[in-house]
């Protein structure tokens, strides 16, 4: 696999920019539709001292309770 060091870098910032952002300020689209995230699901997240990315690699966004 062949890959540049500049696409790297831009992947890094880019997971650093979701990381760093508030759960609560995205507006997640899926298949062209808004996502919405209840703040209770949230604030559950919140408690597990994971990141952004893994609460939508895990599928935690889809929780609705």
């Amino acid at each position: 696999m062949r890959i540049s060091v500049e696409d790297i870098m831009a992947h890094l910032e880019w997971r650093r920019k979701i990381n760093k952002t508030p759960l609560s300020d995205f507006i997640l689209i899926k298949e062209g539709k808004v996502v919405p995230i209840p703040k209770e699901v949230i604030d559950r997240w919140g408690l597990t001292g994971l990141n952004n990315i893994d609460f939508f690699s895990s599928g935690a966004y889809m929780e609705v309770k």
